[in-house]
């Protein structure tokens, strides 16, 4: 048998399907373990050193972290999809991509403030090593990278709930009168 006829013949699914986050509270509690996973795995790369220990507790918040994201990905219906989205789903996806770039800007301000304060006061943080700045550099590039996703998450509504099925209406048999014209002689039968 070829190839393609194998391929055709399985049945194509999403990969991450099983992933689905089917409420507003699932999203959210998924949009605050991502932060929290990103904000563990930062501290451990910063603070944890090059042990084993610390290697494997970064794998595990970035295991965590993208199982996180993926699954968001997965739940959010406002990306469109294979379903055209109606005028309540477009407004709703807008108004998270405004706070994405709004909130983009204000991170992006944070950042700046806080290098510039770190510059002049010596009790704040600075990257002291090449390895350190790269670090910083890469946690912020990758927190500007979450929030569209987590605004767009955090602010997506419950699905309608789908209406029910239509009901199957069987065929009805033609009434049969127990008692009919034809029937007056003979035996009355219920039917």
């Amino acid at each position: 048998m070829k190839l393609l006829q194998v391929l055709l013949r399985i049945r194509h699914e999403r990969p991450f399907a099983w992933l689905k986050l089917p409420t507003q509270r699932h999203r959210r509690t998924a949009v605050a373990g991502l932060w929290t996973a990103f904000a563990a795995h930062v501290a451990i790369s910063a603070l944890a050193g090059d042990g084993e220990l610390a290697g494997f507790l970064g794998f595990v918040t970035l295991f965590a972290g993208i199982l996180c994201l993926f699954s968001l990905a997965e739940a959010s219906v406002l990306r469109g999809g294979a379903l055209p989205l109606d005028a309540s789903r477009l407004a709703a996806r807008d108004r998270a991509y405004a706070a994405a770039f709004h909130g983009t800007g204000w991170l992006l301000l944070a950042v700046v403030v806080y290098a510039e304060l770190a510059l002049r006061i010596d009790a704040l943080w600075l990257p002291a090593d090449p390895r350190s700045a790269v670090g910083a550099f890469a946690a912020v590039a990758v927190a500007i990278g979450l929030l569209p996703v987590s605004l767009l998450s955090w602010t997506e509504p419950d699905d309608a709930p789908a209406p029910p099925p239509p009901a199957s209406h069987l065929p009805r048999r033609p009434r049969r009168f127990a008692v009919g014209p034809e029937d007056r002689e003979g035996p009355r039968f219920l039917h």
